[in-house]
């Protein structure tokens, strides 16, 4: 069902939204008999001082048509009559009884139906409007006010800071089912108090967002082509090595470099850079590469010779799996990894000639601003809306999400900028990734019975959350044994300064994505309300 408000306020429920929710149906009977009478009586109504319209429309509308309880019904009940307490507002809705009072809409009468919601009055020069919301945003625990001039009807929410509001007209809906049936499902006790409108006006923000993000701007397929799936390799693979065996291929011939890429796994892939260090890939595509004319790598494959000749297909034993189509990049290539599987969207990884896991989506045209870009606040919140949540929790990117994410166009400064900012941090963050690794192999090394060959409990890796106190209790859990005495001076400043190191690295990560953030909301054209919903937690 189409929401059928005619104004031009933007409304406070997307469309989508609302014909997910809004079913078709009659007026019931008894419903449609009350707004008869209120649509008949409203010239009457308007004659009569404030108390009895108070009255008539706390009874007839929020009581019998949307199902609120008075107080008069019991100890628990959800209308409060709040003339009584001196207050503002005229009523509130919510959950009331002895030990219990959360209100979530407060409602306040506006006078006859001859009296504009919008107009501006008193020595403050604010409108009906503006004063209510100032008063209601002065009261605890509350999440919407309702303001009524005992026809037209709105909801407005104190969640944002919009004007944007939900309009209703009683006497209409005395003849219209689907202006009723609007009215009655956004606004009925059931509803209002089990959190249902509110998840649905979150769903409207974000639905809504979405479009401002997604409108008027080409796709990332549109400017920088489409992406292809990293190779069939895993960290495991014979293809691929450590930066010892690397730089022991380059010494034997350093011809061998041609052909050794940077390889990150794809559930290595982190904000800004990859979470383990650097590994290489022999990158030998199917029908690219003479392998004698690199002694030196051809000679470390033959140990794996005899496994990889059993592999099915077609390619030569020294050659990847699948990559029929793929050719060596150049040195001016700019190749970004994006996760398939992330915990938290958004994280991407750049480098020259680099290759990435099965596990992850490659860019091959890219540059520092889409860098930025994909790291942003905004386009990380606009993938979750996209991507598949799965049941653990995590984002699951398929190559069309990556594909469809919008590109913003942005002065020649604001680009440069943003590309700046991004390298930087891509910078200090592997500057601090590097920190962590370095702290977890000084642990293992120095106080593990295993030395390096030790397995680092959660914890352990992720001892910068941790105090020392904590950390020493990790470490006796882990590993059977105490820091000896003589050494815990040494360590207590050795943790307490590399935590400190952690700090610095996260505060100035922080600091600089801020103001890239800020370059890439005014590319996206957002405003505050857009930038505290991309921004929440």
């Amino acid at each position: 069902m189409e929401n059928t408000n005619t104004f031009t306020n933007q409304n406070l429920f997307h469309t989508q939204v609302l014909t997910s929710i809004l079913k078709e149906g009659a007026v019931p009977p008894a419903h449609q008999q009350i707004l008869q009478d209120w649509a008949k009586n409203i010239a009457e109504l308007n004659k009569q001082d404030k108390t009895a319209q108070h009255a008539a429309f706390l009874q007839k509308i929020l009581v019998d048509i949307l199902g609120y309880q008075p107080e008069s019904t019991g100890s628990a009940y959800t209308l409060k009559d709040m003339k009584t307490l001196d207050s503002y507002f005229d009523a509130a809705l919510g959950q009331f009884e002895k030990n219990k009072n959360r209100m979530v809409t407060l409602v306040k009468l506006m006078g006859p139906t001859s009296s504009s919601l919008d107009v501006v009055s008193g020595d403050e020069k604010l409108s009906l409007v503006q004063l209510a919301r100032q008063h209601a945003e002065e009261m605890p625990e509350r999440e919407f006010f309702l303001l009524s001039n005992l026809d037209e009807v709105r909801l407005y929410s104190l969640m944002h800071k919009r004007t944007t509001y939900e309009r209703f007209s009683l006497v209409k809906m005395a003849e219209d089912a689907t202006e009723y049936q609007r009215f009655y499902t956004l606004l009925n006790a059931e509803n209002m108090l089990s959190g249902k409108i509110a998840q649905w006006l979150h769903d409207s923000v974000t639905t809504g967002l979405q479009d401002k993000l997604m409108r008027k701007h080409p796709t990332l397929k549109d400017v920088y082509g489409p992406i292809q799936p990293g190779p069939a390799i895993s960290i495991n693979d014979a293809f691929v090595i450590d930066q010892k065996t690397y730089s022991q291929l380059e010494k034997e011939d350093p011809k061998s470099k041609e052909i050794l890429q940077a390889f990150y796994p794809g559930d290595s892939l982190k904000r800004w850079h990859s979470g383990t260090r650097l590994h290489w890939l022999i990158y030998t595509p199917k029908g690219k590469v003479d392998i004698d004319a690199y002694p030196a790598v051809k000679k470390y494959l033959e140990q794996f010779k005899e496994t990889l000749e059993k592999r099915e297909g077609d390619q030569k034993w020294y050659e990847l799996d699948h990559t029929e189509n793929t050719d060596i990049p150049t040195t001016t290539d700019f190749r970004m990894g994006i996760g398939r599987i992330q915990s938290e969207p958004g994280f991407v990884i750049g480098e020259k000639l680099a290759q990435y896991g099965n596990e992850s989506h490659t860019i091959s045209n890219a540059d520092y601003y889409l860098f930025g870009l994909l790291n942003s606040t905004a386009l990380s919140k606009l993938i979750t809306t996209l991507a598949r949540q799965t049941d653990d929790g995590k984002y699951e990117l398929q190559a069309h999400h990556v594909e469809s994410l919008p590109i913003p166009d942005a002065d020649g400064l604001s680009r440069g900028r943003v590309g700046q900012i991004a390298q930087f941090c891509m910078e200090k963050a592997q500057d601090r990734r590097d920190c962590i690794l370095h702290f977890q192999g000084m642990t293992a090394f120095n106080l593990s019975p295993e030395k390096l060959g030790a397995k680092l409990s959660d914890r352990l890796l992720n001892w910068f959350e941790l105090d020392f106190d904590t950390f020493r209790r990790e470490i006796i859990s882990s590993f059977g044994v105490d820091i000896p005495a003589n050494d815990l001076p040494t360590w207590v400043a050795y943790f307490e300064q590399e935590k400190t190191n952690i700090d610095d690295f996260n505060f100035v990560l922080d600091r600089y994505t801020g103001e890239m953030d800020q370059f890439i909301y005014d590319a996206f054209g957002l405003d505050e309300d857009d930038i505290a919903l991309i921004e929440q937690r």
